[in-house]
């Protein structure tokens, strides 16, 4: 998650996206059970904490189509269309 994060900020944003891709793609299952990641946000360990994609310093990747794809891959476009919700960064996406 740092990597994104450091990544965003020296403007590389097609590398943020890269590891972003990688680091939601793993498809198998960690043993799960909750802590504290070392952002401080109560998460799953060994699960990929996605409130890394919706920081203040990742917004520039949120308008990449490869941005879009890995939050439906992950299960939040599914999310927000169950609960009748429009994800707030798109707004901000068009201002």
């Amino acid at each position: 998650m740092v990597a994104i994060h450091a990544l965003t900020t020296l403007g590389q944003d097609r590398q943020a996206l890269a590891v972003a891709d990688l680091t939601f793609s793993v498809t198998a299952s960690p043993p799960v059970h909750p802590g504290v990641n070392m952002m401080g946000i109560y998460a799953l360990a060994g699960e990929p904490d996605s409130a890394v994609l919706f920081r203040r310093d990742t917004a520039s990747i949120r308008g990449q189509r490869q941005f879009e794809d890995i939050v439906n891959r992950i299960g939040l476009v599914q999310y927000w269309r169950e609960r009748g919700a429009a994800p707030t960064y798109r707004d901000q996406l068009r201002t």
